[in-house]
């Protein structure tokens, strides 16, 4: 897609931006680095001519910030990258250093140790941006965010840059890629707003189990990607609890225009549903250790597998393997763990044990005939 006014997809710009910052530290970014940046974005690789607009197409978002909104400015200009040294009153963002192969860029400008996001949808971008396999599914909502915030987005950029642990407190993509329907965009949109303004978001839900039709006003606090599956996240305005909302079962979703909440201070989803298995986090949110003994014939499996952050591995004898987690929500694991059958043997916890030789004789039972 191209944008008007700005000559490069906005991805492309971004990637060689936050190529720079990475690099900056170290000595800068090479032709190579920033020629890779761009082509990720592109699919195929920017001339030198191209490079120095992006450069200096940079350097204008960072000292004007409505730029972009102004007219192009002359191709002279453009392709005039300040080198360092030069006696400009106020270095430019991004400057040239060294010639030839050697030449490296450097971002020049300090970088705020205390920036927030203050931007669900900046968070919802970033998120996609880590999670490619999510952004490439959904390229019309990116597209869309993404023109929309571009004239706004550069002359923050380097306080975003620092945040990436700020964007699991709006936005939260665990599992598989998650399946996308025109609806969840438009839902997505409206949540994203709705938090960014601090709006209650009214809407009809149907409930999972009973399947009744339900009317709920919320806080919204953000969303959450688990094995295919949006949730809408929030603090329910009657019943003053946090609580969980399959975006497909959403309808009728509007903003409550005169409304107003203050989020908690130290809410991310992140630490609320971080350590959990699915997206269940059990009625304390408590952490458990669960240990499983993996047979050898799956033992490779687990090896080259990670199914939750806090898998640890330890080969028992030969060849079978210990495999240890710490989640919350442990219950959600039931299925996950029956059907690996014979293979799989929970020894801790206790009660989880039990529940499984449960279930497990309930089947037997029931295909002997005696259910």
């Amino acid at each position: 897609m191209h944008y008007p006014k700005i000559g490069d997809h906005p991805q492309a710009l971004l990637n060689v931006l936050f190529t720079i910052l990475n690099r900056s530290s170290t000595g800068g970014a090479s032709r190579e680095e920033i020629v890779a940046a761009y082509e990720s974005a592109k699919g195929h690789p920017p001339s030198n001519k191209t490079i120095s607009r992006l450069i200096a197409t940079l350097n204008v978002y960072f000292d004007d910030p409505y730029g972009y909104s102004f007219a192009p400015i002359p191709e002279e200009e453009l392709l005039k990258l300040p080198e360092d040294g030069e006696d400009d009153e106020i270095p430019a963002a991004i400057v040239a250093r060294g010639r030839g192969d050697k030449r490296r860029y450097i971002f020049t400008r300090e970088l705020k140790q205390d920036a927030r996001l203050d931007d669900p949808r900046i968070a919802f971008l970033m998120a996609l941006a880590n999670n490619p396999q999510e952004r490439n599914v959904m390229p019309r909502l990116f597209e869309v965010l993404m023109k929309i915030m571009v004239g706004d987005i550069f002359n923050r950029i380097a306080e975003w840059y620092q945040l990436q642990g700020e964007i699991e407190k709006y936005v939260l993509i665990k599992g598989f890629q998650p399946t996308w329907v025109e609806d969840n965009q438009r839902r997505i949109e409206t949540i994203l707003t709705a938090i960014r303004d601090r709006k209650r978001l009214l809407f009809t839900y149907r409930h999972i189990g009973s399947g009744q039709l339900q009317r709920r006003e919320i806080e919204p606090y953000g969303l959450l990607c688990q094995q295919n599956v949006w949730y809408l996240s929030g603090r329910c305005y009657k019943q003053k609890e946090l609580r969980l909302f399959r975006l497909d079962h959403i309808n009728n979703l509007r903003r409550v225009e005169l409304s107003t909440f203050k989020m908690p201070s130290d809410f991310t989803l992140q630490n609320q549903y971080g350590s959990s298995w699915g997206v269940w986090t059990g009625d304390n949110g408590a952490v458990e250790t669960v240990r499983l003994l993996v047979e050898e014939r799956l033992a490779e499996k687990f090896k080259v597998t990670t199914y939750h952050p806090s898998q640890q591995l330890k080969e028992v004898g030969e060849a079978n393997l210990e495999v240890t987690f710490q989640v919350s929500g442990v219950e959600e694991m039931l299925p996950w763990l029956m059907m690996w059958g014979p293979t799989v043997e929970v020894l801790e916890p206790v009660w989880l044990r039990e529940i499984i030789k449960e279930n497990l004789q309930n089947s037997l039972d029931m295909y002997q005939g005696k259910l």
